[in-house]
């Protein structure tokens, strides 16, 4: 265990000091700068509770860029260091792994917590009680928010990682991880793709095209973020206790497709230096 900590905290500041998340980090503060550079020159109390929705804007727009470069940056690093040699000592194989994953969900975690006080505390020093209140009356949301914020980066975090382990060239690596970010994130893709698809279906029973084609949209990441988020975000109690709704069913994917990259992860990298 001491190990995977040695190993997290170099991770962690190599992380930190690459150019490409400082990069990132900036376009953070730029987003939240103009968000409430808008707010307060729209001089209405609506515009002044917004902190929830700016909340979503930040995190479902950057929440999939930004754990993308982290995980392209943990592991392409490695190629021609430390990665290559330890992996051929199975001793050291998990304590790698393991190391990489949590300095990166550590990152992800301090650039959101960072984010977040950020921006709430120029809020509330602009905007006064009317944010404070805000705040208050939707921590609850916001905490939920903020929880499926983590687990929406984790899949594009993975992905990313994912790519770089099987793929050897760092330049391969970086179009491949940019591609899987065109094709999860933009709609005109995923619509092809679906269409593609649900032809398939189609040719066999025409009843299915249209099922089909919902059930691919709606599983795709940040429509299924959108799709909560236009629902409604439910607080901590009604989250907890599992009402058996549609939004059972999103929280759901959202776990298990976390769950698929890490194993994926795991046996990709256990068996990448295997004749």
């Amino acid at each position: 265990m001491n190990n995977v900590l040695i190993v997290a905290r170099k991770e962690f500041a190599d992380i930190i000091k690459n150019p490409a998340v400082i990069v990132a980090i900036l376009s953070y503060v730029i987003l939240i700068l103009s968000y409430i550079y808008i707010d307060y020159n729209y001089q209405d109390e609506i515009a002044r509770r917004m902190i929830f929705h700016r909340m979503y804007s930040l995190y479902v727009g950057f929440g999939c860029i930004v754990p993308v470069f982290i995980g392209f940056a943990s592991i392409a690093s490695e190629y021609g260091g430390t990665l290559n040699t330890l992996i051929t000592k199975p001793l050291y194989r998990d304590t790698i792994i393991n190391g990489k994953m949590i300095a990166c969900i550590c990152s992800i975690l301090c650039i959101n917590v960072v984010s977040f006080l950020f921006m709430v505390s120029l809020m509330i020093a602009l905007f006064g009680e009317t944010a404070s209140q805000t705040l208050l009356s939707s921590f609850d949301q916001i905490s939920v928010l903020f929880l499926l914020s983590l687990l929406y980066s984790s899949i594009f975090l993975l992905l990313s990682m994912l790519i770089c382990i099987l793929v050897n060239s760092r330049s391969m690596a970086f179009m491949a991880c940019i591609l899987m970010l065109i094709l999860l994130t933009e709609s005109l893709p995923g619509v092809h793709i679906a269409g593609t698809v649900s032809k398939i279906f189609y040719l066999l029973n025409p009843a299915y095209e249209g099922l089909v084609y919902q059930t691919i949209t709606d599983m795709m990441p940040d429509v299924i973020m959108y799709n909560l988020y236009a629902i409604g975000i439910p607080d901590l109690s009604s989250l907890f206790a599992g009402s058996g709704s549609i939004h059972d069913f999103r929280f759901l994917l959202l776990f298990i497709y976390p769950v698929i990259l890490l194993f994926s992860c795991y046996i990709s990298f256990i068996r990448r230096d295997i004749p």
